[in-house]
């Protein structure tokens, strides 16, 4: 079996409500679940997705680069700077 861990070390477990035979999204160690986890899944393939895809998009995420704020002014105030002495 699988196993799913989050960026922040949690480990992400599926199991079976033997009440209504569907299947849930749980922490190891307790705790809520995001909401993209959270609810009742129709079958463990389903929750295994609804986990590779939470756990892609927090890595997406994370690679994205960090932009500063005023660094991106000052190439913004650069580039109209240039094309107004261009322009002259």
């Amino acid at each position: 079996m699988e196993q799913f861990v989050t960026a922040g070390g949690k480990e992400l477990m599926i199991s079976t409500d033997p009440r209504t035979a569907h299947v849930v999204i749980s922490f190891k160690e307790g705790g809520a679940v995001p909401q993209e986890l959270s609810g009742v899944f129709t079958s463990r393939v389903f929750a295994e997705t609804a986990i590779r895809t939470y756990l892609g998009k927090k890595e997406e995420i994370a690679n994205e680069p960090v932009v500063d704020e005023a660094d991106k002014a000052k190439l913004k105030w650069e580039k109209k700077q240039a094309k107004k002495a261009e322009a002259e």
